[in-house]
């Protein structure tokens, strides 16, 4: 099953700082988002919910990089193609919605959390490893039994037992 997720773009991927001001993209991006972006992109199929006209958001993202489709006719019902960003004024359906009225955006950091809690809890894990392999080098040579240490430990520090 492809999942969808759709993002806003004016303060969460666009600063936005002065409002919408006569309508141009006048900033840079928001902190960690075309890599953040690009992140989501190689999980999900990733569109661009705008008020704006999307063919200037589009160009605003190919400009930084990104590769981009604006709304190809008025049939368009989903998106699903991974690798491509869609830029579109339309709510087209999707898994979950990154503004500020779904999954809350405070920070590309926090949205790749919450969006991808698997990756972060993996992230965690190769860190305890290096740490027990540091603290303990002869593990090092037995993977599984780091593996197995890995998990208590994580599964600790998740539950507040640690």
């Amino acid at each position: 099953m492809i999942r969808t997720v759709a993002v806003d773009f004016d303060r969460v991927v666009h600063r936005y700082s002065r409002g919408w001001a006569d309508g141009t993209i006048y900033d840079p991006p928001m902190d960690g988002a075309l890599d953040g972006l690009r992140t989501l992109m190689e999980h999900y199929s990733v569109f661009i919910h705008t008020s704006r006209t999307p063919a200037d958001v589009a160009d605003w993202l190919a400009a930084h990089e990104l590769l981009v489709a604006t709304d190809p006719s008025d049939d368009l019902r989903f998106w699903v193609e991974r690798g491509v960003l869609l830029v579109t004024n339309r709510k087209l359906p999707a898994s979950v919605y990154l503004d500020d009225r779904a999954v809350r955006f405070t920070s590309w950091p926090q949205a790749l959390h919450d969006l991808l809690p698997d990756q972060d809890r993996d992230a965690r894990r190769r860190t305890i490893r290096r740490a027990l392999t540091a603290a303990w080098p002869d593990l090092a040579g037995d993977p599984t039994h780091v593996d197995q240490l890995a998990e208590v430990a994580l599964t600790a520090l998740e539950h507040g037992d640690g």
